[in-house]
């Protein structure tokens, strides 16, 4: 990840909290004449504009031979383009006093800028032609994958490296989502600069992407400036058809072995509905629910237990993880999870609390405009349209929700042992 520090850009916070009985937030979805979508959502309380591009690239498209190539693009578009030198690529960013950085995840990669309204052309010029005129200079290769590789390692120290490699190899047996993200050492070393290339011109292409401005802008004349940047490069041809993804079922738990891991853990995995899908909202206020009602049941399991969602354009998830002592404790609480998810029930009033707090997270998020992006660009990469989901959620459609969790949807229980299990 890239990070270019923005020097005059110290925006305050600001409120923005709607009168009784509007909308928190308008916004609006488009399409440039090269068919990439752009979502528009103005925010008028500080004289700024971030630009959001979401590249549809990540595991979906990689094997085990070049595992990792997702990532280490992310790194190689900072590096020269066929207008800029590294150095250029730089100065013309601190020039036009631009904030600029970048993450990658299971699908997406995301590259952000913020500038003021007034330089925003200028960021947004600089940044297309990081996404799609780089050249990945031969000579900054080997230094990129070196810095990747340390990453790799780092991640190797963590004591839950192996867990999630577990989970991931056990939830998706015959699909590239069972792969690591940053890849791993041998894969990043032995990938060659024309796979990189030819993954990157087959992939970074508007009809793979996704544009999210947040700013202080003029609707009309946005679109006249993302016409004129953007409008015009190729489409290219990336399908991006979603796969249907589907975990193992199992109705026992299953038991697997972590040499590294010193402690051992329970996992509940659902499968469930993808991001847009019916029920989405649902599941996610759901979810949150859940977690909560964890919390207060089973702290004297695991204090941290906790229920997550999981969301790619391809599957969604629904995940419950607790650590517990040993085998036999894990099969004790496998049995009062169970029982403890058929009789849940959705409070209508937490209903209603915890889907206006997601809508005032996203507007909190707005506050600062490029941390919008920041944190909705793995849902607008799995397909989200409705920012103001929660908005739509209703007691019975919650009820629906937990009426699956129980009605044998597909699902799988893990026991995960590490090498200090309780006895």
């Amino acid at each position: 990840m890239k990070t270019i520090l923005i020097s005059l850009l110290m925006i305050l916070p600001v409120s923005l909290c709607p009168a009784q009985g509007t909308a928190p937030f308008q916004y609006k979805w488009a399409r440039l004449k090269n068919g990439m979508p752009v979502l528009m959502i103005p925010v008028k309380e500080n004289p700024v504009i971030s630009s959001t591009i979401i590249m549809k690239v990540g595991l979906k498209y990689e094997n085990k031979q070049h595992n990792g190539v997702s990532h280490l693009l992310e790194h190689l578009m900072f590096n020269g383009t066929e207008k800029r030198t590294q150095k250029q690529l730089y100065d013309d960013l601190d020039r036009a006093g631009c904030y600029s950085n970048a993450s990658t995840g299971d699908h997406y990669t995301a590259y952000y800028t913020l500038s003021l309204k007034e330089n925003f052309e200028k960021a947004l010029k600089i940044q297309k032609d990081m996404l799609f005129h780089s050249t990945l200079p031969a000579n900054k290769i080997p230094k990129e994958k070196a810095i990747v590789i340390q990453e790799i390692q780092r991640d190797k120290m963590s004591p839950s490296y192996e867990e999630g490699a577990l989970l991931r190899r056990t939830l998706f047996p015959d699909s590239s989502y069972g792969m690591k993200v940053l890849g791993d050492a041998d894969s990043v070393k032995r990938i060659p600069r024309e796979e990189i290339l030819r993954f990157y011109h087959k992939y970074y292409a508007p009809s793979n992407a996704v544009v999210v401005i947040v700013g202080d802008f003029n609707e009309k004349e946005m679109m006249k400036t993302l016409e004129t940047v953007l409008g015009h490069i190729p489409p290219g041809d990336v399908k991006g058809v979603p796969a249907d993804i589907r975990i193992p079922d199992s109705k026992k738990m299953k038991t697997l072995k972590a040499v590294s891991m010193p402690y051992s853990v329970y996992y509940r995995v659902f499968q469930g509905v993808r991001v847009g899908e019916k029920g989405f909202g649902a599941q996610e206020v759901g979810a949150e629910l859940l977690d909560r009602g964890l919390k207060r049941k089973f702290s004297s399991v695991d204090a941290g237990i906790s229920c997550s969602t999981v969301y790619t354009a391809d599957y969604g998830l629904i995940e419950i993880r607790a650590r517990v002592e040993n085998q036999k404790a894990a099969r004790r609480f496998d049995r009062e999870l169970t029982s403890y998810i058929k009789s849940f029930k959705a409070d209508p009033a937490d209903v209603k609390e915890i889907a206006g707090r997601m809508v005032q997270d996203t507007v909190f998020a707005l506050e600062r405009p490029h941390f919008f992006g920041m944190l909705f660009a793995p849902e607008i990469a799995a397909g989200l349209k409705n920012p103001l989901y929660p908005l739509t959620v209703t007691e019975d459609s919650v009820s629906r929700f937990f009426q699956k969790l129980n009605g044998g949807d597909r699902m799988i229980s893990l026991f995960i042992k590490g090498r200090e299990e309780k006895q």
